[in-house]
Order: C-alpha cells, then sequence, then structure tokens
C-alpha cells in the first residue's frame, strides 16, 4: 500500500463529504439517492485515489465520476 494513501483519502472524505452529499441532492433530487450516488463516486474515487491525489482538484474528478 502506499504511504499516506488511506489518511489521505479519508481526509478527502470528511473534508470534502458534505459538499459532495449536497451536490449529489441536486442532481438526484432526494437525499437517499443522491447518497447512493456520492457513495459510488467515492468508490471509485478510492480505487483511482493513487494517481488521482497528484492531482490539484481530486475534487473535480470525484464530481465528473458521477
Amino acid at each position: 500500500m502506499i504511504p499516506g494513501f488511506v489518511e489521505d483519502f479519508d481526509e478527502f472524505v470528511r473534508t470534502r463529504g458534505d459538499a459532495l452529499l449536497r451536490y449529489g441532492y441536486v442532481l438526484a433530487g432526494n437525499a437517499e439517492d443522491a447518497a447512493d450516488l456520492v457513495q459510488e463516486a467515492l468508490a471509485r474515487l478510492g480505487d483511482a485515489w493513487p494517481r488521482v491525489r497528484k492531482k490539484h482538484d481530486p475534487e473535480g474528478l470525484g464530481t465528473a465520476l458521477e
């Protein structure tokens, strides 16, 4: 495992998770579907995190994956 991988991703989710849920709500129109969208996006983002964390805007990719 890449050093700092889990900590970096956890920090991203803690700091940006609420904003992603709000964005998911705008897309889905309800809280349940918004949570599903964000969960799927974060699962995909987690798989790509070793590459994404080197970028300047990981949230941009997270919203693109939705």
